[in-house]
């Protein structure tokens, strides 16, 4: 599945996620933004992974680190999206 996000003040960021089983992983994503080194991405956190409830697709939670590369000397950050159906 696809999205897109504002990030770092920037519209349009394009994002992947996987609903594999009953979790939900969002893929590993660029920015296209950096300091001259790594560039500032995000993508799947390894300890927080976010169910998915097959029989209900009401709401989408997306589990993701932020800054995964450790760009422009900051570290990663762990944080939620929650995509709700209308």
């Amino acid at each position: 599945m696809t999205g897109a996000v504002s990030y770092l003040g920037f519209d349009g960021i394009p994002f992947k996620f996987s609903l594999i089983y009953d979790q939900v992983v969002i893929l590993q994503t660029s920015s296209g933004l950096g300091c001259g080194g790594p560039s500032w991405e995000f993508g799947p956190d390894p300890v927080n992974i976010a169910p998915f409830d097959l029989t209900d697709d009401s709401v989408i939670v997306l589990d993701f680190l932020d800054n995964n590369r450790s760009a422009c000397g900051g570290g990663p950050g762990a944080y939620q999206m929650t995509l709700t159906k209308l």
